[in-house]
């Protein structure tokens, strides 16, 4: 009898081969009994190790419960059962993708998480590890929405045109918006999408500054300066460069303007007087924009 009386059977053949009195021919028996047993036990033990451990099972974005010792140790006594019933071969088979899930997401790493993916399909799995592999996947189609939300907005709602002649009518932060949104409540992130996530905040920003400005840039200047302290992703170049090269044509503008509106000759005709003349302001104002 197995079931219940697991501990009492193995008793039995541990006892009977102890035993010399028992004949070569019951051995087989014995052997077959301890075989049955192992695979039992180990599917019991696999059974439990796989249905608990994973607290994103309940709520695909919660992380904060996964271990992953309790499986390995299992996989690893399971794996020693010399005789292995097709069930058992499917248990382990299928632990060790969740296995190697669960260590993917300890470590946050989801090249890794996603390479799982394509190695098994869904109807391969013991049924036991069904819930969390599909947990998995929402997890990894989570990850790879929010890197394409944040993608896309970092290309829509650009600042447009040249230096001198910026084109502002496109300009729009609600799909940055709506990506910071989604990323920011998704625990699923990777060092490629934090970059993204950082990227879309300082372009948000920057545009946000850019349609707010109308004659003070310094703001804008402040947001460049930042950025160029930061790893951004490359999709953002182009644009803070441009809007970098507008700020600086309208510093030009403005020392162009002031050094015009001053230091210039007052007076009338035969009262004409030259003494408020200065050309220093005009002269620096003339190289700041032959550099710019």
């Amino acid at each position: 009898e197995f079931g219940e009386g697991q501990d009492t059977v193995e008793a039995i053949v541990h006892e009977a081969r102890a035993d010399n009195s028992v004949v070569l021919e019951a051995e087989t028996e014995f052997e077959l009994a301890r075989n049955e047993l192992q695979n039992r036990r180990s599917i019991a033990s696999l059974e439990v190790a796989l249905s608990s451990g994973a607290s994103y099972v309940e709520d695909h974005d919660d992380l904060s419960e996964i271990t992953v010792k309790d499986l390995t140790r299992c996989l690893s006594k399971a794996a020693g059962v010399r005789q292995q019933s097709h069930k058992l071969q499917r248990l382990i088979a299928s632990g060790r993708v969740i296995e190697q899930l669960r260590m993917a997401l300890l470590a946050r790493d989801w090249e890794s998480f996603q390479r799982v993916f394509p190695t098994i399909a869904t109807h391969e799995l013991a049924s036991v590890c069904t819930r969390e592999y599909e947990a998995c996947r929402d997890l990894e189609q989570n990850f790879q929405r929010m890197n394409d939300l944040l993608e896309t907005a970092l290309q829509q709602g650009m600042v447009r045109g040249e230096r001198a002649n910026p084109d502002l009518s496109g300009v729009d932060t609600h799909n940055l918006d709506a990506a910071i949104l989604f990323a920011s409540r998704r625990t699923c992130q990777s060092p490629y999408s934090e970059k993204l996530l950082r990227t879309a905040k300082v372009l948000r920003d920057l545009r946000m500054a850019v349609l707010e400005t109308t004659t003070e840039w310094s703001r804008v200047l402040g947001l460049i300066k930042l950025a160029e302290t930061l790893d951004l992703s490359e999709r953002a170049y182009a644009e803070i460069s441009l809007i970098s090269s507008i700020v600086d044509y309208m510093a030009v503008l403005s020392e162009l303007r002031a050094a015009l509106s001053n230091g210039s000759p007052v007076g009338a005709p035969g009262a004409f007087d030259t003494s408020p003349v200065n050309l220093m302001a005009l002269d620096a104002a003339i190289a700041l924009a032959g550099i710019g």
